[in-house]
């Protein structure tokens, strides 16, 4: 469910071989929303219905995380599926992972938040974004997951949320890196006092 993946302004490759290429992998399939992290009513595409003059006159289909499985019928994505309802199993059932968890990311950043198509022979090839919040790539919906888990009783939780820092950016940021290593020393320390 994504627009021929961040081109960064480039044209290099015509969309509809791109396209050809992109569906044949099973990684799209962690790109469908989970109904588990986002609204049932929220939609992630919408399909116009345009007149003869290229005006939108209504929706005609809108596809949430709870009817998902249309969209990726829809878009002819078969080599997903499989990974897809095996994916949706584990994202459905986001149990604490059992030990401390330190939650990083990024937020502030338009970041697409639906895919909008103005009618359906465009589908899936020429899309528009409405624009939300997020890390440039992931919407904050799907970012704040873990903290699903801030209240748990056996296992500590923190989190920091850095201010516009792009996503594929995070693992190369001098501020993120000197967060994680103050956060890795100080459990170190930790542990140490107590043994």
């Amino acid at each position: 469910m994504i627009k021929i993946g961040e081109d960064w302004g480039t044209k290099f490759f015509d969309a509809k071989f791109m396209w050809k290429m992109l569906k044949t992998y099973s990684s799209l399939a962690y790109f469908a929303p989970s109904e588990n992290l986002w609204p049932a009513d929220q939609p992630f595409i919408e399909i116009s219905k345009s007149s003869l003059l290229g005006i939108i006159s209504s929706v005609e289909a809108v596809f949430t995380a709870k009817n998902k499985s249309k969209a990726i019928a829809k878009a002819d994505l078969k080599v997903i599926e499989k990974k897809f309802n095996v994916l949706e199993k584990v994202r459905n059932n986001l149990d604490h992972p059992g030990v401390d968890v330190y939650c990083v990311y990024g937020e502030g950043l338009e970041t697409p938040a639906k895919i909008l198509y103005a009618n359906d022979k465009d589908f899936p090839m020429e899309a528009e974004y409405e624009m939300g919040e997020g890390d440039g790539t992931v919407p904050k919906i799907s970012l704040e997951a873990c903290k699903r888990w801030e209240k748990w009783k056996d296992h500590k939780f923190g989190q920091k949320i850095f201010q516009d820092i792009i996503h594929y950016g995070m693992v190369f940021h001098g501020e993120v890196i000197s967060d994680l290593l103050l956060y890795v020393s100080k459990v170190s320390d930790e542990e140490k006092k107590k043994n």
